[in-house]
């Protein structure tokens, strides 16, 4: 069995919280969202997932559904000798791990870390990064934790107060750089889509 990165369980999270909701609430959100791409990257993690919302097989049935793909991110390029590669491709590095004398029952010694500099010619001074984006997608939402994104999915819910409240601290995230949305003008679009998981 192979293990789901932490996107994909983010990922797995949206279609839970679809499939729990009444049959009234999935169908309208999937009206809203049918036909769309959605890009989610979540940059602590160094991935993305990009969600599909179309006519799909469900239970023996076809109706408006949503698909993930998982992609690592983000994109590298090596001004020295013109590598190109994604952050999976970094070597990676093994160092000793200090832990105190009460936590040394985890047998662990040694972890991996990503070491960044070029595996062509290993230069880390010429490495330069740029967003990945799916060639489909309507919107890409970048967020720093998958927490930015509830912030969206509240402004369509609970009374006056709360839809206020979750609009200043949507408009808060973004300025303070913990979210990006490109383009802007699919505001609503990332609601609707944020509105799964609540």
């Amino acid at each position: 069995m192979i293990m789901k990165s932490a996107v994909e369980v983010i990922a797995e999270m949206f279609v839970k919280g679809l499939e729990v909701m009444p049959d009234d609430r999935q169908k309208k959100i999937m009206e809203k969202l049918f036909g769309k791409v959605v890009q989610l990257t979540v940059m602590n993690y160094n991935e993305a997932v990009v969600f599909f919302c179309e006519e799909m097989e469900v239970n023996g049935e076809r109706k408006k559904w949503i698909r993930y793909k998982s992609f690592p991110t983000p994109l590298l390029k090596c001004k020295n000798c013109g590598w190109k590669g994604n952050w999976n491709d970094l070597p990676l590095q093994k160092k000793d791990l200090q832990l105190p004398e009460s936590d040394n029952v985890l047998a662990i010694t040694e972890k991996e870390e990503i070491v960044e500099k070029c595996p062509k010619c290993g230069s880390e001074r010429h490495l330069y990064w740029k967003d990945w984006v799916h060639p489909y997608a309507n919107v890409n939402l970048y967020v720093a934790s998958q927490w930015e994104v509830g912030k969206f999915g509240t402004i369509m819910m609970g009374p006056l107060h709360v839809r206020l409240k979750a609009l200043i601290n949507a408009g808060i995230s973004m300025l303070r750089g913990k979210t990006k949305m490109v383009p802007f003008s699919q505001f609503l679009l990332v609601v609707n889509f944020a509105s799964m998981i609540l």
